[in-house]
């Protein structure tokens, strides 16, 4: 896979303010003191070799058998293809498609691809102290969170872009952010999620989650570090009451950040520029888990 050449706007635009006050609001890198530009630099190359989300791909298959041939797999069925990737009911239901329904279920390649880096941070005096976690492990410390056992089998993102010193900061702010806030909170717990998502005329690239809660305590749900022959699609974050909070059309070295105990979030679709026969977003997202 061959991307065209990254022309990232320059980090000069500062975010509008937030319209809402506490913990949920739109912002840019250069908020942060981060160089949008060394950034991308440094981790675009890293995007093209991103493994296939398989889970995402193998529910979109899944949605298509069921669609296609008016039937339902058992959950069992479902989990089995989900983590192993084989079923024999999958098998099965594939036989019974016609040769058209054939090739359109081989045509559902994949369309979004990542990575995880884990992080905990620890808070001195108003500060944190940032540490590498390894995704596939289990830490019986946060047992009861998400964040530590439910990565297991997912594949860890590039040293280089793990310990970049741009992402370092990004999670070092928030986390003293998320520290300020919850003064009694001894360890943050972060998974940085790496994300290159595909858009093309006839499959529009939809946040399969639709409007939805992390399951963290804060959350960025999508850092955008690259649009390439993308057209705008706008990030929304509502309150319990399906208020509107933050409505934002995220351009590179944009981001939000939410309370995602308070707050949701969703995405419209992200589909290609006129003309272009593939539409490709980069962008890193981070879940923060408070204990």
């Amino acid at each position: 896979m061959q991307f065209p050449l990254l022309k990232t706007r320059a980090a000069v635009s500062v975010a509008p303010q937030p319209k809402v006050e506490g913990m949920v609001f739109k912002f840019c890198l250069a908020d942060l003191k981060v160089d949008l530009q060394a950034l991308a630099t440094s981790v675009l190359a890293s995007f093209k070799k991103l493994p296939d989300d398989f889970e995402l791909h193998r529910s979109q298959q899944l949605a298509f058998l069921e669609s296609a041939l008016d039937m339902q797999f058992t959950d069992r069925e479902r989990s089995r293809y989900l983590v192993q990737g084989e079923s024999t009911a999958v098998s099965v239901a594939i036989s019974k498609l016609s040769p058209a329904q054939v090739k359109e279920y081989a045509a559902l390649g994949p369309v979004r691809f990542r990575r995880l880096a884990r992080y905990m941070a620890t808070a001195h005096a108003g500060k944190a102290a940032i540490g590498r976690l390894p995704v596939n492990s289990f830490d019986p410390q946060t047992a009861e969170k998400r964040g530590s056992q439910d990565f297991i089998g997912i594949s860890e993102v590039d040293d280089q872009v793990a310990t970049n010193p741009a992402i370092l900061d990004i999670v070092k702010y928030f986390c003293e952010k998320i520290f300020a806030e919850n003064p009694q909170a001894k360890r943050i717990d972060i998974a940085m999620h790496q994300m290159h998502v595909i858009a093309s005329e006839n499959r529009p690239f939809v946040t399969p989650e639709g409007i939805h809660q992390k399951g963290c305590d804060y959350t960025i749900p999508e850092l955008v570090v690259g649009n390439i022959n993308v057209q705008a699609s706008n990030s929304t974050i509502y309150d319990g009451l399906n208020n509107i909070l933050v409505y934002a059309n995220l351009n590179e070295g944009e981001g939000i950040f939410h309370d995602d105990q308070v707050y949701w979030h969703g995405n419209s679709a992200i589909q290609p520029s006129k003309g272009a026969a593939l539409g490709h977003r980069l962008s890193f997202g981070f879940d923060f888990y408070v204990s």
